[in-house]
């Protein structure tokens, strides 16, 4: 939409002058009393001098900064997202400009992160698909049925590499859209996370890693639950996904002061502290090259802290090897009957 400068006032007030004028003319030209033709010129003077006066009340000088400015936006709509300058600006639309380059600021943030996610989708996506047709062709071209059976046996693991990968691409994509509203309840953590370890034991066991769950405490928070269960899948799964055979993972669940906090506790190969910030970003691993896990699980466990006002923090594991992590939340008080 495009705003015009204000040209009304002026063309107003000359028509006003040349009637004022003229009816002083006819007054004249009838040959009225002067003191008749005095109650018409004072007031009129005094009307002059005190629109005069109030000139830079006028909304004219206003209407055209802004102009100026749609004008501006419309440039940075076509040529980016940088700031508009603000030095210059009348003091009257600092805080709209102020408005205009938060917002600018803002989709420029939403249009890299969706640049970068799509990006990374498509090479991530690649090497799964890339296997299954390298495994494909092995397989139809062996003679040999031990080599055929291993090559399928790589097609279904790349298969399921590459659902993996499409399930948290989605669950991230929702967990992020601009606009969401989960379904707030009270959760028993403790139940959800025996229920997560009960899901996952036998992919632990295939692995020959040692997933256990002491007595946990049943306190309940205010989440939703299946956000929840898909923090403490992703959680589970990335221990497992990381350590080597022979490992251990344990899961507990604490109450205390008010707070319940989740811990997921292994003696794997760990990650070195000063990459715990980078692990939490999107496609981000420890080992970067390495084809083991998608990237998105501590993404997505961060996202879903956020989302229920929780505090994440990443810590050295058990006796000082492997990794722990920690997820508190605030506790949320049920009576006999709710819970």
């Amino acid at each position: 939409m495009k705003i015009t400068k204000p040209t009304l006032i002026l063309p107003l007030k000359i028509l006003l002058l040349i009637g004022w004028t003229f009816l002083v003319y006819m007054l004249f030209k009838e040959q009225s009393s002067p003191l008749f033709i005095l109650a018409v010129i004072i007031p009129a003077l005094l009307a002059a001098g005190i629109i005069y006066l109030q000139r830079g009340k006028y909304p004219s000088k206003q209407l055209h900064d802004i102009a100026e400015l749609a004008r501006k936006v419309e440039s940075h709509v076509n040529d980016g997202f940088d700031s508009i300058k603000i030095n210059d600006a009348p003091e009257e639309i600092k805080p709209l400009i102020t408005s205009i380059n938060d917002l600018l600021s803002y989709f420029e943030d939403r249009y890299n992160q969706e640049r970068d996610f799509t990006a990374n989708a498509s090479h991530e996506l690649r090497t799964p698909l890339a296997g299954i047709r390298l495994q494909t062709e092995i397989a139809m071209k062996s003679q040999v049925p031990e080599q055929r059976e291993k090559a399928l046996k790589n097609i279904v693991k790349a298969v399921d590499r590459g659902t993996r990968l499409v399930e948290q691409l989605l669950t991230l994509s929702r967990l992020t859209a601009d606009k969401i509203d989960l379904a707030m309840e009270a959760v028993s953590l403790g139940q959800v996370a025996a229920k997560t370890v009960g899901e996952l034991i036998d992919i632990a066991e295939k692995k020959d890693i040692k997933l256990v769950m002491h007595d946990w405490d049943d306190c309940h928070i205010e989440a939703s639950e299946d956000s929840i269960a898909i923090m403490v899948n992703n959680l589970i799964r990335n221990a497992i996904t990381y350590c080597p055979t022979g490992s251990k993972v344990v899961v507990d669940v604490n109450c205390h002061k008010g707070k319940v906090e989740l811990l997921v506790n292994d003696n794997g190969p760990g990650i070195p502290e000063d990459k715990y910030e980078y692990v939490l970003g999107r496609f981000n691993k420890a080992e970067r090259g390495t084809k083991v896990g998608t990237g998105l699980g501590l993404a997505i466990v961060q996202r879903i802290a956020e989302l229920h006002d929780a505090s994440l923090e990443l810590a050295p594991g058990q006796s000082g090897k492997g990794l722990k992590v920690s997820v508190m939340f605030e506790e949320y008080e049920v009576d006999d009957e709710g819970a």
